[in-house]
């Protein structure tokens, strides 16, 4: 871990958040057919659906787009679904942006009212549920200096976490990201066969810059 080069975290996490929000995909109704869910779920015409209760955007695409290293490595990922989880609490208040790659990569973005839950217990139920999805999960600890953490608009940075797990018979990864944004518990996480260093901090990468600007959007909407 000591031999990583340290300039492309910052670097690639401005141009993945930069990417996220830039350059929208132009307005195209089977998105609309596809994920609107009338009440909670609308088609903002920019490349985004929108989360009617917290104003969350959750992208269409997510991915580094510039330099051919981390556009192979990153690469395009696409929503797959966006959920909308029954319970208790109001239509709405529990929803799921879910994206998946045919490389095997997947990224969860859950989207929560807090009602006085803080970051840090959402950040504990998150690594709980890793463990006990992957038994055997241990976690990776990365030097300080590789260890970037996505910035809260509330103020500090989330919570972050990497996890080595078996999936398949195949080494792999879990990132986590979670805070409190406003009203909204806001948990990244991220999978993917990664198991060499690079690999590693890539999804590290992935993830931070797939929290940052859904983090923004949730707080623009106060």
């Amino acid at each position: 871990m000591a031999m990583l080069r340290t300039l492309t975290i910052g670097a690639a996490i401005a141009a993945f958040t930069a990417a996220a929000l830039a350059a929208p995909l132009p307005p195209a109704p089977d998105f609309t057919a596809k994920f609107s869910v009338p009440g909670i779920w609308i088609w903002d015409g920019r490349g985004h659906m929108r989360h009617e209760q917290s104003g969350a955007l959750c992208s269409i695409t997510y991915g580094v787009v510039t330099g051919a290293r981390h556009k192979e490595t990153l690469g395009l990922i696409s929503l797959q679904q966006l959920s909308v989880v029954e319970g208790d609490s109001p239509r709405g208040d529990d929803v799921r942006c879910l994206y998946a790659h045919r490389d095997g990569r997947r990224i969860s973005v859950a989207i929560t009212r807090a009602r006085g839950r803080n970051g840090h217990d959402a950040f504990e139920h998150e690594i709980a549920a890793v463990k006990d999805a992957y038994p055997g999960a241990y976690r990776i600890d990365l030097p300080r200096r590789l260890d970037v953490s996505p910035h809260n608009p509330d103020g500090g940075n989330a919570f972050t976490a990497l996890y080595h797990v078996e999936r398949d018979g195949r080494s792999g990864t879990v990132a986590i990201a979670a805070d409190v944004v406003g009203e909204w518990i806001l948990v990244v996480d991220a999978f993917a066969y990664a198991s060499k260093p690079q690999e590693v901090v890539d999804l590290l990468v992935f993830t931070n810059g797939t929290w940052q600007p859904v983090a923004r959007s949730i707080a623009k909407n106060r």
